[in-house]
């Protein structure tokens, strides 16, 4: 299986997220596993199988970076431009209705989407114009906008909806895309973002920081997804850490010692009971928190929900326990000791992953799991 798959590299970086670093390709160039960015069709090391192409014999090429782009913008003026971006859109009626009715945020949080309308490429560069004249900034270094013979564009995007991605003081870090009717086999969720563009950026994948009034920071929920979190961030109410993926938590650690939280509260889907790929994600993730000092808790529910807002919204109660009772049948064997062990009951819980990290994991307590991919 290893001769199958390619690690991808700096020079070599994953089709789909443009990071260096622990996705794959295989070696035909027909499929990319990436570890960050989600698609229907989910595999058991965390990660996402997306096709490149329609003919799995054909070969693809690397896209290599010979165009000029450009290094990421300061903060500040992602979040200006970002914000600008959000007002030139708007959000139409029914986009308004699904977050109110549907999703049940308060009315207070629409700032934070706008919809994506079809655009043709002189509506995109209207768009880039008016944007950066209300933001009163360039839009060098901007994921999601590139420079074409002279003018400024937003990239051709799905039509659906922008979320906001904050970071911890509230400015906007980044903005994810949500489909209204993704094409077969593409993910819902995507990023806003021009890495392969002239002139463009790569957005990365941040974690989402929602902390609403009154919510205190010394305890943190980490949940997998933007919009997702923002949901329960208000109905708990509480501050929430929002991954982009369940593989993707390693950024959540730094981001509580700066939020001077205590206590993190582990809220992954339901279906981490049953689908090995999201509970062995979930039970790294617990493991690395407490050994980084904190106290770790884990929220279950009614598995019939199976997203926390989910639950939440249909007032089913949720339980939160000491991470060990609730770390997937796993065994402690040292409780009291930040380098104690957990090792899983079974090798077969990590029997099936295609990736050639499989290998690599199965068979090996989760502690050694956490160290060798942190």
């Amino acid at each position: 299986m290893r001769d199958r798959w390619l690690r991808v590299s700096r020079q070599t970086p994953c089709h789909i997220c443009d990071k260096g670093d622990w996705c794959t390709l295989s070696t035909d160039g027909s499929v990319a596993c990436c570890m960050r960015t989600e698609s229907d069709s989910r595999v058991h090391n965390g990660g996402w199988l997306h096709r490149l192409t329609d003919k799995p014999g054909l070969q693809h090429n690397p896209i290599k970076h010979e165009m000029k782009t450009s290094p990421l913008a300061p903060i500040e003026q992602r979040d200006s431009v970002y914000r600008a971006l959000l007002a030139e859109l708007g959000l139409s009626e029914s986009h308004r209705r699904h977050l109110l009715e549907v999703r049940g945020l308060p009315d207070s949080t629409i700032a934070n989407f706008a919809t994506l309308p079809l655009m043709d490429r002189d509506e995109r560069r209207a768009l880039a114009v008016c944007v950066a004249e209300r933001a009163r900034s360039h839009l060098n270094g901007i994921p999601g906008f590139y420079s074409e013979q002279g003018h400024w564009a937003l990239v051709k995007t799905p039509v659906g909806f922008l979320i906001a991605v904050p970071n911890a003081h509230g400015q906007i870090q980044g903005l994810q895309i949500r489909a209204d009717r993704p094409r077969s086999g593409a993910p819902r969720y995507t990023w806003l973002s021009s890495a392969r563009w002239s002139g463009g950026v790569s957005s990365g994948a941040p974690v989402a920081v929602w902390r609403p009034e009154l919510a205190c920071s010394c305890t943190a929920w980490i949940i997998e997804g933007a919009l997702k979190g923002l949901i329960a961030s208000h109905l708990l109410p509480a501050c929430v850490c929002a991954v982009p993926g369940v593989a993707s938590w390693r950024a959540v650690l730094p981001i509580l010692r700066d939020l001077g939280a205590s206590i993190a509260v582990v809220a992954y889907d339901s279906d981490a009971a049953t689908k090995p790929e999201v509970g062995l994600q979930r039970d790294a993730l617990a493991l690395a928190l407490n050994r980084a000092g904190f106290k770790v808790k884990i929220a279950s529910w009614n598995p019939s929900r199976k997203g926390i807002d989910d639950a939440l919204l249909a007032r089913a109660p949720i339980s939160v326990d000491d991470w060990r009772r609730q770390v997937g049948q796993a065994r402690v064997t040292a409780p009291h000791c930040h380098t104690g062990s957990i090792r899983l009951p079974d090798p077969a819980r990590l029997r099936g992953i295609t990736m050639p990290t499989a290998r690599r994991h199965e068979g090996v307590s989760l502690s050694d799991f956490v160290r060798r991919s942190g």
